[in-house]
Parts: structure tokens; sequence; C-alpha cells
């Protein structure tokens, strides 16, 4: 087509409402629609029908087994015991607000539209718990979700409580907070491998209106020239000429069509070249017939004698009318001058008309440009406004339309106010700079290129005349688009392998644009901080998974610890105490993160030493000495070693070791659990646990003494025994076989005697009474040195 605006005839089609940024997202919708609706305002204090629902813990409509537990906003599966327990901390924290119906929790139900599958089912139920972790968890907002897989599509049911425990606020539901929040579930959704289009219902009902508009159109327009000819008069010599052409059109159109000598190639090749003419024939026509300045443009070019008469006429007219009158005739005017362009547009372009018979013609169309443009007329923008409006390029048309936007509502509001807005003046000009940018990446002509930058040129220059700091935005401008490039690039560079060095580079990297994404560059909109914040996180996710370290689990500790920080700093100027008590259970948590930390990469440890700083300053406030604290759970480690160790202690070991001093090692383990930092139920349940083990002891060492004493008696009725036998008037009033028989029977009880002391000897270290265990111990050497003597006169 030699021009782009095509004659609407019939109703004109109304500019689209649609955002800018949302309408790819209608374009585009090849795959299914996610849906992310409230399904109800819960009333009232009782949360336990909506939980029950969602979960099946209903035992009149299900099993035990269809229980389906739910998970919370910490990651954590409930039971039905643990859920039993939620409903009554939510019903009691409801039942404490005096509101009467007061809107406590919101039922959401969030599906999607894709093929039912295990796989499928498991990333979008990972896809949901990032999502809602984002949009309600780092919020402050507390929820249970569960997976429903009895039905044809997957979905998701989620309870929210609409007590914020941080802000103190409700969840409140807008336009745009909906809108944003199906924008976060789409985006969470593709991370996790399912493509889902986020659309409106409203907004897809009005494009299907707009192509229905387009498509009624263009029908128009294509039988609009057929219907030309036939409405024309007989007798009208111009109309009657046109039809001959067409009917010659449509001829060679027939014949190449049936002609068996022309080949396929050349088929295509001439098909083509007569739907051109066709088009340009139509577009020609449609072109005379607009206006009466089409039509006086069309007689100076058939004629090849342009006059002036009418612009003379229309410039001399212009001096007695009114203001309304007046701007018409300008109107007229400007029209003139844009024909005269479309005008010299077509004869360059055309191939009928040869260059000999070009000539003349494009000399008068100069002459009148050149008339006109001394009458005010702009005629170099309306030749590049002509060369956008003929190009194919979107990206080249849009950034084109972009700055002559930025000049034009810029006029207007400094004509209007005598000075610029410098917020929206600026969001303008990045607007036009993106669009700048996007255009050089596609192939432009050194006449586009050079369209380009002469009407920034201008507009910048117009700007800079309204006290408009162009320098400074350019600036911000490269900052920002620095900054996405480099997101990008370590995006891409994570999409390959890579080895220890360069993945400590990424991480370097990654942390350094996240500490400076704490102070964005201002061009960056929210749209664009919420993309290059979850590029980020999934660049950190990708790292994590490479690393295979325990990073992840103590950035996620650090975390938990840096939102406990806000009530802290509350807590020290309210309540003291208890700012204090809670800076203490902070730092022992802190202390377990850094007993890890070496199980990190050096990068790593610095980001983390960096967060760590303002923790430790909040905590020196409250009087918490780190290193301290530190000392301590180094104490507390060894002493749950030795508690470890003495568990296993058994009490054939105690005796070995000596009751005495099992008792001395269990004064000092219960003085080490008193200077530990275990909490006042764990302290008590570890002494409990060394109480035991002493009574045990104690027992033991009393059954001990029993026997012993028991042993002793023995010994020494058996020792008495041996004393009288071997009394030398007792031995000589006997004979040979009765002296034989005696010393047998004492060698037998040197034997038993024998046997006592080996039994006496362990049992020497239970008893308690040290005169006890003197007499015991001088009995057994005095029975051993009997044994000893009586074993050397055997020998003999």
């Amino acid at each position: 087509m030699l021009f782009d605006e095509p004659v609407r005839k019939g109703r004109k089609l109304s500019s689209t409402k649609l955002n800018k940024s949302y309408q790819n997202e209608l374009s585009n919708r090849e795959h299914g629609e996610l849906v992310f609706k409230v399904a109800s305002n819960i009333k009232g204090n009782n949360p336990s029908n909506s939980l029950d629902y969602i979960t099946h813990n209903n035992e009149k409509e299900y099993t035990e087994e269809q229980f389906i537990a739910p998970e919370n906003e910490m990651g954590e599966g409930l039971s039905k015991e643990d859920l039993e327990v939620l409903k009554n901390d939510w019903k009691k924290e409801f039942s404490a607000d005096k509101k009467i119906d007061s809107r406590n929790m919101t039922h959401f139900i969030f599906s999607i539209d894709t093929e039912k599958t295990n796989e499928n089912e498991n990333k979008f139920e990972n896809a949901a718990r990032d999502f809602l972790q984002k949009r309600f968890g780092d919020e402050g907002f507390r929820y249970v979700f569960t997976q429903h897989k009895d039905t044809e599509h997957m979905h998701i049911h989620v309870i929210v409580n609409n007590n914020n425990l941080e802000t103190k606020k409700k969840l409140r539901i807008s336009p745009d907070w909906h809108r944003e929040t199906r924008f976060m579930a789409k985006a969470h959704l593709e991370n996790h491998g399912i493509k889902q289009s986020a659309t409106f219902k409203k907004d897809r009902q009005y494009l299907e209106q707009v192509v229905k508009n387009v498509d009624k159109s263009y029908k128009e327009c294509n039988n609009w020239f057929e219907a030309k000819l036939k409405s024309n008069a007989a007798n009208d010599k111009h109309f009657q000429q046109l039809k001959k052409q067409w009917l010659i059109v449509q001829e060679l159109k027939s014949e190449i069509k049936e002609s068996k000598r022309i080949l396929p190639q050349e088929r295509v090749a001439l098909g083509k070249e007569l739907k051109q003419l066709r088009q340009d024939m139509i577009t020609f026509e449609r072109f005379n017939s607009r206006t009466e300045a089409n039509k006086a443009l069309t007689d100076m070019i058939k004629k090849v004698d342009p006059k002036r008469s009418i612009v003379d006429r229309a410039l001399n007219r212009s001096k007695e009318l009114s203001a309304k009158e007046q701007h018409k005739e300008n109107r007229q005017l400007y029209f003139h001058a844009l024909e005269l362009v479309k005008g010299e547009a077509i004869l360059k372009a055309s191939k009928e008309i040869s260059s000999i018979d070009k000539k003349p013609i494009l000399k008068n169309i100069k002459d009148r440009k050149e008339y006109l443009e001394s009458k005010g007329i702009d005629i170099k923008t309306l030749e590049r406004d002509h060369q956008v409006r003929l190009s194919e390029k979107k990206p080249f048309i849009a950034a084109y339309r972009e700055l002559k936007k930025v000049e034009k509502t810029t006029d207007k509001e400094f004509g209007q106010k005598g000075v610029l807005n410098a917020e929206e003046t600026e969001k303008k000009i990045i607007r036009a700079l993106n669009n700048l940018n996007s255009a050089r990446t596609i192939d432009l002509t050194p006449k586009e290129s050079k369209i380009l930058e002469e009407v920034k040129e201008s507009v910048f220059k117009k700007l800079n005349d309204k006290q408009v700091d162009i320098k400074t935005i350019e600036k911000h401008h490269l900052e920002a688009r620095d900054f996405k490039e480099q997101v990008k690039i370590v995006k891409e560079s994570l999409s390959k392998p890579l080895d220890a060095t360069q993945r400590e580079l990424m991480q370097s990297k990654v942390f350094e644009l996240k500490e400076r994404l704490k102070t964005p560059p201002k061009q960056l909109n929210q749209k664009e901080l919420y993309a290059i914040n979850t590029s980020l996180k999934t660049s950190q996710e990708k790292l994590n998974t490479i690393t295979n370290n325990h990073f992840k689990q103590i950035d996620k500790e650090i975390s938990l610890i840096e939102k406990s920080i806000p009530s802290l700093i509350k807590k020290n100027t309210e309540e003291p105490i208890k700012a204090k008590k809670q800076a203490y259970a902070i730092a022992k948590k802190l202390v377990i993160v850094l007993d890890r930390d070496n199980e990190v990469t050096p990068s790593q440890k610095t980001a983390l030493n960096k967060r760590l700083e303002p923790i430790k300053a909040n905590l020196a406030k409250n009087g918490i000495n780190l290193d301290q604290v530190m000392h301590q759970r180094v104490k507390t480690n060894e002493t749950d070693l030795k508690l470890n160790k003495f568990k296993e202690l058994t009490m054939q070991r105690a005796r070995v070791i000596g009751f005495e001093q099992v008792e001395k090692q269990i004064k000092t383990l219960s003085s080490d659990i008193k200077q530990s930092d275990h909490t006042r139920d764990n302290k008590r349940e570890l002494t409990k646990q060394l109480k035991v083990k002493e009574s045990q002891i104690l027992a033991v060492r009393q059954s001990d003494t029993i026997e012993l004493t028991e042993v002793i008696k023995k010994i020494e009725q058996i020792q008495k025994g041996i004393n009288e036998r071997s009394q030398p008037s007792y031995i000589h009033s006997l004979n040979n076989l009765e002296r034989l028989t005696n010393n047998r029977a004492i060698q037998e009880d040197c034997k038993q005697l024998d046997s006592l002391v080996k039994q006496a000897k362990p049992l020497l270290r239970s008893p308690t009474n040290k005169e006890f265990i003197q007499q015991a111990t001088k009995q057994i050497r005095t029975t051993e040195q009997t044994i000893q003597r009586y074993s050397q006169d055997r020998s003999r």
C-alpha cells in the first residue's frame, strides 16, 4: 500500500483504553488463564468452618484418610492437632475484636488452566508456596493453604488472617492490589515452568469488541472500491475509465491463473504485482476523493500545471475571517501541505511513471512546498511524519510518536500554566528514552536514525529552554539502563556452566546488585523494580543450588531475625525489661547462625556480616554483649557434649571410676547447666535427669555396702575357723590322717576366702562410711596374708 491510512466508513473505532503494559498480555493469550479470586470474606470470631472446609476435616463427609494437611506461612505442615491449636488461637484473637461482624479472614481460590499431571501439581504447589510467601507472608500476614486434587482443574484454597501483627492493620483489597497480585502469581508460575495468562474479564470483552470492529472496518475498506465503481453515473468519464482499468486487472488475474505457459515462480511474482497494482488503484482513488485539498492536489498532478490560486485565495480570505474561520482556513492550508508531501511520496514510489514525467511534477511540488513553507507551514516535520507513517518498524514508530507526544503535551502544559510539573515531565522523557533505546536495537536505516536524532535534539532543546534539566534525567536513565543490563548479564551467565571462581564472581555481583537495589535509580518504576527483584531472587536460588551449602538456611534465619528488630526497637522505649529478654533471645539465635558461617563462601560471608552489623548494634543498645553470649554458647555446647557422654555411663563403669568421682562430675554438670544458655524448662529437665542418675548411684552404693558387709562377715567367720584349726595345740591332738583332713579343709577355706576377697574388692569404693571402709580393707589385707601363707606352706 502507498498509504497506511485506510478510510474507515460507518462507525469509527474507539481508541483503546487498555494500559500499554497490559496490551501484550491481552494480545498474546496463547496459554490458559490463571484465576486468583476472593471466594468469600469471612466474618465473626469462629474460623473452624472455613479451615475444616479446605482441609476436609469433617467426619460426616470425609474419612480420616481424606484429611488434607494444610501448610502455614512458615512452610510447616499442620497435623489435625496443630490445626485445632491454630483454630483456638485465631478464635481468641478474633474474640478480642470489639467490632461487630469484623472481616477477620479472607478465603482466596488460586487455580490454573493446564494439563493435570503429578509433575504440574508439584510445580503448581511450589509456585503457590513462593507466591503466597511473597504476597502475604513477607508483608506480615498469616495464612494456611491446601491443594485440592479431586477436581478436573488444579486449584488451591488459601485462608488469610486479615490481622497484620506487624502493622496492626487489616488486609485491604483494591483493584490495583488485585491486578498486581495476578501479575505476581503469573511471574511465580513462570519461574516454576508453568505458562499462564493474567487478564481481566472486562478487558477480554473489550479486546474482542475491538477485533470485531477492526474486521468490520477492513471488510468495508475492501468492498469500498467496487461499491464506488458501481454507484457512479455512466456519464462519469473518469470512473468509466477507472472501471475499464479494473476489468483489465481482473482479466489479467484470470489469465495468469489459467495459463499453462507461465511457470509457478513467475505466476507467484505476477500475482504479487497485480495485487500491488490493484491496491495502488484503491489507495490512490481513496486518497483523491477524501477532501477538497486532495482533489486540488490530484488536479495539479494530472495537469502538470499546479496553480497557486487556491492557496492564494485561502490566504487572502484568512485576513478577513473570524478566529474560528481563520483556524479552519489554516487547517485547510495545513492539509494542502500534507497532501503535497503524500503526493511527492506517491510519485517517487511509483514505477508506472517515467523519470522524465516525474521531473516537472516534482519541481512544481517543490515550488509549492517552498511557498507554503514561507507562509509558516513546517514542511520538514510533515515529511518526517509521513516517513514514519509509511514505516513498518513498530519500535521506530513508537519512539517517534513518544518524542512528539512529549513535545505536544509539554507545550500544552507550559502554555496553560507557564511552568512544567517536574515529576510528570521526567516520566514522559523516560518513556521516550526507553522507546528510543528499543528502536536502536533493531536495524534502522540511516534516514530513520537521522529522523529520530533530529526530533530528539529538537524536543530536548525546547525542554531545556523550559528549565528542564535534561542532562540529569539522561544520566539517571543511563544508570537505570546499566543496572538492568547488569541484572540481565547475571541471569544469562547463570544459565551456562560455571567453575568455582566464576560462581564466586557471580555471587559477589548478585550481592552488589541487591545492595544497590536498596537505593535504586530513580527512573525504575514499581514494575521494573519487581522484575529486577524477582530476577535477583531467582539468580540467588540458582547459585544456592549450584553451591550446595548452608547459605540459604542462614540467610532465611537472618531474615527472620531482621523482621524481629523493629518490634525490639519499639519495646526498648516502652518495655525495657521485655526488650532485654527479646534481645537475649535474638542474640542466642544469632550465635547459632554464626556457628555455621564457616560453611559459606567468602562473598556470602561478607554479605552476611554486613547484614549482621545493624543487628549487633541494636543488641548492644539493649545491653547484650554478643561476645559473652558466644562464649556462653561455646560453654553450653561443651556442657551438652559432657552430658551426652555422661548419659552413656554405666554403673559398672561408675564403680571402676569411683562413685565419689562420678558424684563430683554430677555437681560440675549441674553447675554448668545453670550457667548455660538453655531455656528454663530445658535446664529443669537436664537437672532432673542428673538427679535421677544421682539417686540411682546412691541406691547402688547402698546395695553394694550391704553386700560388702555380708561378704566381710563371711570372711571373718572363715578366717576365725582357719585360725582355730591352725593352732599348734589343736594340730598336736590329731593323728596323721586327721591332720591331712584338717589341711585339706584349711585349703578349701582359703579358696573360698580368695573368691570372697575378689568379690569384696570392687565393692570397697561404694560405702560412704570411711571407718567401715578402713576396717573392711584391713580385713581383706589380713585375709590375703592368710591365703598367701597357707599357699606357701602347701608348696613346701
